[in-house]
């Protein structure tokens, strides 16, 4: 199988596109000075990508860095392998896991709130990605896809209970679905920190939520 790579032009030089097709892993050419030759980083996931006027650019994130290191990168220097695995990347059952505990407070914190504004759950895009992957339908709000619960099936460890909230009594309140949700990426607010003796504009990193607009109803124990 061909190798998930990415190349790059970086610092007036070209990367070569068949040395990296020879690679195991995704890759990102280094625009450090401090070295001669050009090293280059496995890149750990696709985070995000947007609509540019000639296609779309993708936001990466290299293993081992920050992710206030993540660059965005046109799809011609992304593999075949990795257009085609960014709308069902693969995930690791350890972050489907935290994925799940994540959304699912998400939707208790929701249920319980006593307002109906949306919640913002944070969630790695890419997961969400996976998990919804040819699932939902269009909403009327822009970017916005309504959803089942049978559409959550690959969040695979969240609660069984994890739709609706229940008292001692048995009475409680549920989801009514469809459950509406759009992910959404932001960026760490602006900073300033001294370097050389200057002030300069420090990094931002992305932060990664999903928007969840629940509407409730009430349940028993018997109607679950």
């Amino acid at each position: 199988m061909a190798a998930n790579n990415i190349s790059s032009k970086r610092a007036g030089k070209i990367v070569d596109y068949k040395q990296l097709n020879a690679l195991s892993s995704v890759v990102l050419y280094d625009t450090g000075k401090k070295k001669k030759n050009a090293s280059f980083y496995e890149v750990e996931r696709v985070i995000t990508r947007r609509r540019v006027c000639h296609g779309y650019e993708y936001l990466i994130k290299s293993k081992g860095w920050s992710l206030e290191t993540s660059t965005w990168e046109p799809s011609e220097n992304l593999s075949p392998d990795l257009l085609r695995n960014y709308e069902e990347p693969p995930i690791t059952n350890e972050r489907l896991q935290v994925a799940s505990s994540q959304f699912a407070c998400g939707v208790t914190s929701a249920l319980r709130s006593r307002r109906s504004a949306p919640v913002y759950i944070t969630i790695d895009l890419d997961v969400w990605r996976y998990v919804v992957f040819e699932k939902g339908v269009p909403s009327e709000h822009r970017g916005h896809h309504l959803f089942k619960m049978e559409d959550f099936r690959k969040f695979k460890y969240l609660p069984e209970n994890w739709w609706y909230n229940l008292n001692g009594d048995g009475n409680g309140i549920s989801v009514d679905f469809p459950l509406k949700a759009k992910p959404i990426l932001s960026w760490s607010p602006k900073k300033y920190t001294k370097k050389d003796g200057k002030m300069v504009e420090a990094k931002r990193f992305p932060v990664e939520k999903v928007c969840l607009t629940i509407i409730r109803k009430s349940c028993v124990a018997e109607q679950i």
